[in-house]
């Protein structure tokens, strides 16, 4: 009878089982016969993940699962191959132009040939990388690109957006923003994350103008919130460990877009965003607060500060968007935030010795004020000269434990307009520049300011979010 042997590491097929003889036909497996294999990387280079799927029924102990397995595989293959000639096909396409163009160039002075020579190698070697870079997309993406690729009129595009040069990349981000369809917008991602700063930011003043499209919004929105969000979210950091002279170093491989490069240019990227005054920004904006909402843990979770504008440019970038495009979704997690005791924050003074105040919980109130219309200068909150993008309450720490128990007063009375679903009925709507009536601001000290005795579970019950509790 036919079997698998197996060798570590290797997998070896033993016994009678027929293989594809003359006449073509395909390998079969015996219903006894019992296959082991070594443990796949998922994360092997140029393995689609159809062939991984069907290497891995085929150690299924089902017969019918494993011989189907092995037609799925033959029929990866084959698509795997015919790119493969595709690629080649494009690839000969363009050495087939070089050749040409050498060919030409024997008539030319031997001064010009070597600049020659290199231009036409740099180009050979970008549509290269780009026929790479498609190879590893999904398939249905991969046959689309490389048709499009192929073409004449796209490949001194391509040979541009992937060229060794920053200075091409960046006039090739000039181009592609006139252009349009799934392909440039593809090739406008890449440069959009490029190493090279200069050829990121000019893509992204390429886009500015142009009507943005999922991929796009995509980059960008990642750009502008993406760091702040990161500290709700698992980083992507693979781990390597490597062994020199003696030494056991390990390395963590992290995505470069997701750290300085992305966050410098942030103030750029929102100018972009509120630019596009796009519905769908409101959309990601609510779906964050729902998921920052969700990922807190507590009350002793403090990773909420990132969206402070002290914080970084993350936090800048949120307080922004919201104060833009006012999420609904923003304004329970706000009303969250405030009814944890902080205690962060200082005092001090400023211009002629006027006593102010600094914290988080400012600045989250402050947003919230923004994002249903009103304007926290009304309530003692202001922005003031050198100290950036930072809000200050006049007074010191009984003026802000005043302020955010009038807030929660608030909440008691409005919760309703914000945790009913948008559109429903009794749902309440905050039109662009004014939002549902606050009481004014007290002069009173903090302890003078009445909370109605009621149960804060009674209260306070935000959709979406965990309990918020009023402090007594």
């Amino acid at each position: 009878g036919a079997g698998i042997a197996t060798e570590p590491g290797v997998a070896r097929v033993s016994g009678d089982s027929p293989g594809r003889g003359a006449g073509g036909a395909a390998a079969t497996l015996p219903a006894h016969a019992t296959i082991v294999l070594p443990p796949i990387d998922p994360h092997a280079a140029g393995v689609p993940p159809e062939m991984l799927e069907a290497l891995r029924q085929m150690t299924a102990e089902d017969f019918s699962t494993r011989e189907n397995a092995v037609k799925q595989l033959e029929e990866a293959m084959t698509r795997q191959f015919q790119q493969m000639v595709e690629v080649q096909d494009v690839l000969l396409h363009v050495q087939e132009g070089l050749a040409n163009q050498l060919a030409q160039m024997t008539q030319t002075p031997a001064s010009d040939e070597g600049g020659r020579v290199a231009g036409l190698m740099e180009f050979n070697s970008a549509v290269s990388r780009w026929a790479v870079d498609v190879m590893a997309l999904p398939e249905p993406q991969r046959e689309e690109y490389l048709h499009w690729g192929i073409e004449e009129a796209h490949l001194p595009l391509i040979a541009q957006a992937y060229n060794r040069s920053g200075a091409a990349r960046a006039k090739a981000a000039k181009v592609l923003a006139k252009e349009s369809g799934p392909e440039v917008d593809w090739l406008l991602v890449q440069l959009l994350n490029d190493d090279d700063r200069e050829v990121s930011l000019t893509a992204m003043d390429a886009v500015a103008d142009r009507k943005p499209t999922p991929a796009i919004m995509d980059v960008l929105w990642d750009h502008a919130v993406g760091p702040a969000l990161s500290q709700f979210r698992q980083r992507a950091v693979r781990q390597r460990t490597v062994t020199i002279r003696g030494r056991t170093i390990v390395i963590a491989d992290q995505d470069p877009n997701q750290t300085s490069n992305r966050q410098q240019d942030a103030d750029l990227v929102v100018d972009i965003l509120i630019g596009y005054k796009s519905g769908d920004i409101t959309a990601r904006l609510n779906a964050m607060f729902k998921e920052m909402a969700a990922g807190m843990s507590g009350g002793n979770d403090y990773r909420w500060r990132v969206i402070s504008p002290n914080y970084g440019s993350g936090g800048k970038a949120i307080s922004r968007l919201v104060e833009a495009y006012k999420p609904r979704e923003a304004v329970p997690f706000l009303m969250k935030v405030l009814a944890m005791e902080t205690n962060d924050g200082s005092d001090t003074t400023v211009n002629n010795n006027e006593k102010v105040r600094y914290s988080s919980g400012i600045d989250a109130a402050a947003m919230l004020l923004t994002a249903i219309g009103k304007d926290p200068d009304d309530y003692g909150i202001k922005k003031y000269a050198n100290w950036g993008d930072r809000w200050l309450i006049k007074g010191g720490q009984p003026e802000e434990a005043a302020m955010k128990k009038n807030l929660l007063a608030w909440w008691r009375e409005h919760q309703k307009e914000f945790t009913t679903p948008a559109g429903a009925a009794g749902a309440a709507t905050i039109p662009a520049t004014t939002g549902p009536a606050l009481p004014p601001p007290t002069t009173q000290p903090a302890a003078a300011l009445v909370i109605p005795e009621k149960p804060a579970a009674a209260v306070i019950q935000a959709v979406g979010v965990p309990e918020v509790v009023v402090p007594e």
